[in-house]
């Protein structure tokens, strides 16, 4: 692999237009010359960074030299009409070719990766923001309740914050734009976000039917339909569904039906986004002693239940759920997608 590392100063207000040419010529080069990554961060002094991967050092000067990288004629105009300074010659200010010695050995690090995790401010959520970020990721708490993800984020170091609503779609489209331009391209997407709504079918009726859809179903295709098309090869998205997707049990039948469609969508999406490099997997919750959970962690029947019904026989702890997530968002998951992981302690095997 040969590793080529650029940079440009853009004029204000010529951001999105720059991101969107270096999009389209990352997607003329894949066309091109098949196996190529390429990632775009933005400094503290403002400027752009680009980071290209290429098969070889023959194929990347062959293109260089030949000018061939955006010869989309009005690709190519909308990026040079943004760029307000660069190297002479717009030359790479750094190249190596990468041998398989130096290529990093320890397992699972997720080393300069950006993710961005939903419902972060607690619970699940913010244990897998915790375990993304000791493996190296720069992390990106979502969640409604600035206070609540701004205290969160101060026990993971270089944590971000991004408050929103996810059933906003103007709102949640707008406000993705915005971080993107402020923090680089996301190179992990975490669906965990959701919603429960426990009942008989006689409670649940279409309006309370649609919430659960919003929040658990449709919500997570809106942030993989706006974060996608700026994902490099490499990308992963990993839901969060739950073992009430593949079972059920009577009093939880919308949930239910928006968890099992959330392990559809996986499958989908992976069919759909593998061509890119991306991978879609999925994470399936068992029991977790969580903040919300905690009046069923302090019934002793539930406790007791779950030990007769769980090959670990016990609840799982929160911090328990992040090693799946790590792994699935790791360079040593690559060839897997369209998966869920059941983290359940034996539930699902268990009769």
């Amino acid at each position: 692999m040969f590793v080529a590392v650029y940079w440009w100063r853009v004029y204000p207000g010529k951001e999105e237009q720059f991101r969107n040419a270096w999009r389209r010529g990352t997607e003329l080069i894949r066309e091109r010359y098949g196996s190529y990554g390429s990632r775009l961060h933005r400094t503290s002094d403002g400027r752009f960074v680009g980071y290209a991967e290429w098969p070889d050092e023959a194929t990347w000067r062959a293109a260089f030299e030949q000018k061939m990288v955006y010869d989309e004629p009005e690709t190519r105009a909308a990026f040079v009409d943004a760029v307000a300074e660069t190297p002479v010659g717009n030359a790479p200010v750094f190249t190596m070719t990468v041998t398989d010695d130096l290529l990093p050995t320890a397992p699972f690090r997720l080393d300069s990766r950006m993710a961005l995790v939903t419902g972060a401010g607690r619970g699940l959520g913010l244990e897998i923001a915790r375990g993304l970020a000791e493996a190296g990721a720069r992390v990106i708490l979502h969640g409604r309740d600035q206070d609540r993800l701004e205290a969160a984020a101060d026990g993971i170091a270089g944590a971000a914050v991004f408050a929103a609503d996810l059933d906003d779609e103007a709102g949640l489209a707008a406000g993705l734009k915005a971080l993107v331009e402020r923090h680089g391209a996301i190179d992990i997407l975490v669906n965990n976000a959701g919603s429960r709504d426990r009942g008989p079918i006689e409670s649940l009726d279409r309006a309370a039917l649609r919430n659960l859809l919003e929040t658990n179903l449709v919500a997570p295709l809106d942030l993989v339909r706006l974060l996608a098309p700026q994902m490099a090869a490499g990308g992963r998205i990993i839901n969060v569904t739950s073992i009430a997707g593949p079972i059920a049990r009577a009093g939880d039948a919308g949930y239910t039906a928006a968890k099992g469609g959330l392990a559809a969508l996986t499958r989908a999406l992976a069919a759909e986004l593998g061509p890119r490099g991306i991978t879609v997997n999925a994470v399936a919750p068992g029991y977790f002693a969580t903040e919300a959970n905690q009046p069923m962690v302090d019934d002793a029947t539930i406790a007791e239940y779950l030990g007769r019904r769980t090959s670990l026989g016990r609840w799982g702890r929160p911090c328990e759920i992040a090693g799946a997530v790590v792994f699935l968002a790791s360079a040593q998951a690559s060839y897997i997608t369209g998966e869920v992981i059941a983290v359940d302690g034996g539930y699902l095997a268990h009769f």
